[in-house]
């Protein structure tokens, strides 16, 4: 017997401290949570009490008690702040009648005590981290989440790894051949560090000063003796560069307090391999539950956390298998055969046939595509890609003639030439880009530099520009995916095929509880011209209830704020497409301002249903599959004691390497948090040495979370361009890249189209 366990643990209400709630008077028209959480951090370098920001509650939220005159001399100090953050602050009052609840219970664990927390859980961590000769070290890093489980307090304890150069930055920067203070900083803008004292990641801005000049300064900013004595200790002449994370909060430190994160694209010029690199990266399920069980002890000892973990032999309800969600992977394919969606896919499509053929087979002839060199390739390995790829598309029943073209140098005119010849050969019924990896780095959204700046593109950028913007089916393949050539061949064909219009297949049940599905996401860049306002992208695709897609939208506008116009969404869900059917929409994150509201309004316009589903794919915590016989006997120390049970993350001194029976939990594996909220393994990673990332779903009432995790597991099986299913539902996947090169101009000539560009 198997159970599923979690790495959310329930949290000790008792032990937690009174917490009293404080709220902010501001003269400008600023958000309160946009000043609260910067607020939380200046309060707790100033005076005593563990304070942090409150999202649920809008409030500033401590375990200390003051009274607006005792806290007006520290607001007012913030005034005088170079950010200019605080400058609309008026006051802080103590709420009165403001009452606690389970949601500031678990963060204040999470955020009020990260600091305290942060030296003790690190050390937990040290036994795990890993060197990989010559140059890297593979650094284990912690967060903790707060939760809300059942409308009771959690905690999550996950852990993630980073490759990081041994040297410290200041070491590297002496590698490097430079001159003065601008060149040094055009070498490290843009590199991705992590601070030596905390978890603090980011990337460098500029340089700010030198260690001599800003050294005082620094030191009275310092929330860390570790970061105190570094400053001590650095040179006069070191430079201090500033930092900006992912929520663009930006801090500041010597090189010496900094380590380069490494990237895959420094890799080779590292000496490193990339397949050591990933295998000490991914953690199996039983190395990673041994880091959640050192990193709960401390917990643990302090009497937060509970010693077991939410499991599904303590709480059966709360736990659900793709059988409870009446999940099935049924495909139909062609001659309206029926497959297994999980196992008999590439068997399947090569006995049966796609359900719907490419529309130039049609044609009773010879696929022609043309096949694009970029770089010295030898012939060997060139002849063996294209046996491979045409007995691929063979198996597919499309027989296909290859059309050999070189580029004669690397640059967008070459690539256009190529591309004109191919196409005037008529060549053109696809076309495929073999590149050096180097090449290929698709655009994330957040890379808005290029935006003005295409010279700065890679040839892949450039290919994806002509063909996308000539509606020319296209596919770019590595020189490394060559390695893996029988799978990589039936993948690269699958996906021509459909970019071409082919349809594989569909669900061999349509969705029962709607007409239309739709995948929404959404792209945004500030603009530098209009300072406040942002430059937006948004998408969808849109699909029949079985997972044909019938087309795709795209519509741009430029908003003051966050918000999506309602005449925007509009016209992503056109009257006449909508009217009067139940739309199951899948947005790639959260819904923002009156998203919502606004498509419930336009729905009611048109008399539709919308059925609104977020699916959030980062942060949330692991499940695994636990044998039932597998026990964790030594119960933590100190206080919070509570006896020795059957593990679900149990801690223990000393730290084990690997937890014995922990492993992979099956697809469709789900935790559910309330009635409208869930976390679901949607697929399993190929390698069982790897943890599956679950997804973070949630359904607005009173649309069933159930249905909502059956649709997101029934549309992970209809990804064209992959025979592995994807961690993602068709209707959001690639979201990311097809928004980096939507926000950059890359995108098809038509604002609507019914080819799947993005697979």
């Amino acid at each position: 017997m198997t159970e599923l366990t979690t790495e959310i643990f329930p949290l000790r209400s008792e032990a937690l401290p009174p917490l009293i709630g404080y709220t902010l008077e501001l003269t400008t028209h600023d958000d309160p949570a946009m000043v609260g959480g910067k607020l939380a951090y200046e309060l707790r370098r100033r005076i005593p009490g563990h304070w942090f920001w409150s999202r649920a509650s809008r409030r500033l939220v401590s375990d200390q008690s003051y009274t607006e005159e005792q806290l007006k001399p520290h607001w007012q100090a913030l005034w005088s702040l170079p950010s200019g953050d605080f400058r609309g602050l008026r006051a802080i009052r103590s709420d009165k009648g403001w009452q606690v609840g389970p949601g500031e219970q678990a963060d204040y664990v999470a955020f009020g005590l990260a600091d305290e927390l942060a030296e003790e859980l690190q050390s937990a961590l040290q036994p795990y981290h890993e060197e990989l000769p010559p140059t890297l070290q593979i650094w284990r890093t912690f967060r903790l989440r707060g939760w809300l489980v059942q409308g009771k307090p959690a905690i999550s304890i996950s852990v993630h790894s980073q490759p990081v150069l041994k040297q410290d930055l200041r070491s590297f920067c002496q590698t490097l051949a430079w001159q003065g203070q601008e060149e040094l900083e055009q070498r490290l803008r843009g590199l991705r560090v992590k601070a030596k004292d905390g978890d603090l990641c980011g990337q460098i801005v500029q340089i700010t000063g030198r260690v001599g000049t800003e050294r005082q300064r620094l030191l009275a900013l310092a929330t860390r003796e570790s970061s105190r004595r570094r400053l001590q200790q650095a040179g006069d002449e070191e430079a201090v560069v500033l930092v900006q994370t992912a929520r663009s909060k930006e801090y500041e430190y010597p090189l010496s307090g900094l380590r380069l994160i490494v990237q895959p694209g420094d890799y080779e010029r590292l000496g490193l391999d990339s397949s050591q690199v990933h295998s000490r990266l991914h953690l199996a399920p039983s190395r990673r539950a041994a880091m959640v069980s050192a990193l709960a002890q401390p917990l643990q000892e302090r009497g937060l956390i509970r010693s077991s973990a939410y499991n599904s032999r303590t709480e059966p309800t709360l736990f659900r298998r793709s059988v409870d969600l009446d999940f099935r992977p049924r495909l139909r394919v062609g001659r309206q055969r029926i497959i297994d969606g999980d196992k008999e896919v590439l068997s399947g499509l090569q006995r049966h046939g796609f359900y719907r053929p490419a529309p130039p087979l049609a044609q009773q002839r010879k696929l022609r595509v043309g096949l694009i060199l970029t770089d010295n390739l030898s012939q060997e390995r060139l002849t063996a890609f294209a046996q491979e790829l045409g007995r691929a598309f063979q198996n597919f029943q499309a027989p296909v003639k290859f059309f050999l073209k070189r580029l004669a140098h690397k640059s967008k005119e070459a690539l256009e030439e190529v591309i004109e010849t191919l196409q005037r050969e008529r060549a053109d019924d696809a076309l495929l880009a073999l590149m050096p990896d180097q090449e290929a780095q698709p655009l994330a959204r957040e890379e808005t530099s290029l935006a003005s700046r295409p010279q700065s593109w890679t040839l892949y950028h450039h290919f994806k520009a002509i063909t996308i913007g000539r509606d020319l089916p296209s596919q770019v393949v590595l020189f490394s995916t060559l390695n893996e050539l029988r799978f990589a061949a039936s993948n690269i064909a699958l996906g021509l095929l459909s970019k071409m219009g082919g349809v594989p297949y569909v669900l061999a049940e349509p969705l029962p509880y709607t007409d239309v599905i739709v995948g929404i996401d959404i792209a945004r860049r500030r603009k530098v011209s209009l300072p406040g306002s942002v430059s937006l992208t948004a998408q969808t695709r849109i699909f029949q209830n079985d997972g044909q897609l019938l087309q795709y939208r795209i519509a741009d506008t430029v908003i003051d704020g966050e918000t999506i116009p309602a005449e925007l969404l509009q016209q992503l869900f056109p009257q006449a497409l909508f009217a009067g059917k139940r739309v199951l929409i899948q947005r790639d994150g959260p819904y923002c301002g009156r998203e919502k509201q606004d498509l419930q309004e336009w729905a009611q316009r048109i008399g539709a249903t919308f059925l609104l589903v977020e699916v959030l794919k980062q942060g949330a915590p692991r499940l695994y599959n636990q044998q039932s016989s597998s026990t964790w006997t030594s119960p933590p120390r100190g206080r919070g004691q509570e006896g020795s049970r059957p593990a679900s993350l149990r801690s223990s001194a000393p730290a084990p390497q690997y937890l014995a029976g922990i492993t992979s939990p099956p697809k469709g594996s789900t935790l559910l948090l309330n009635d409208y909220e869930a976390l679901l393994v949607s697929t399993l990673p190929p390698s069982p040495a790897v943890t599956p990332e679950p997804l973070h779903i949630r359904s607005e009432p009173p649309f069933p979370i159930e249905q909502a995790l059956h649709s997101v597991l029934a549309l992970t099986l209809l990804h064209a361009g992959s025979l592995r299913p994807p961690r993602l539902p068709v209707t959001i996947h690639y979201s990311d890249e097809l928004g980096g090169l939507a926000l950059v101009g890359i995108r098809p000539p038509r604002a609507e189209g019914t080819l799947p560009f993005w697979l």
